[in-house]
C-alpha cells in the first residue's frame, strides 16, 4: 500500500492514495468500486433498520387498505 505523500507539514495528498487504491476518478475501476461501496452501504442501512425494528405486539393495529 502506498504511503501518504506529505504536501506540507501535516498536510497529505489523500487524492493520490484514493487514486491508487480505488482507481483514478472517472475510470471503470473507480466506478466499480463506487457501486460496490453503495451496495455495502445500503445493505448495512437495511440491516440496521431491521435490527432496530420493534416486534409487533397484540395491541398494534394491523395495516390495511383502509389507510
Amino acid at each position: 500500500m502506498m504511503q501518504l505523500r506529505e504536501i506540507e507539514k501535516d498536510k497529505y495528498d489523500v487524492d493520490a492514495l484514493l487514486d491508487e487504491v480505488l482507481g483514478r476518478e472517472g475510470s471503470p475501476e473507480r466506478e466499480r468500486n463506487r457501486a460496490l461501496a453503495w451496495e455495502e452501504y445500503l445493505a448495512q442501512v437495511e440491516h440496521d433498520a431491521q435490527a432496530t425494528r420493534l416486534p409487533k405486539t397484540v395491541a398494534e393495529p394491523a395495516m390495511s387498505d383502509e389507510w
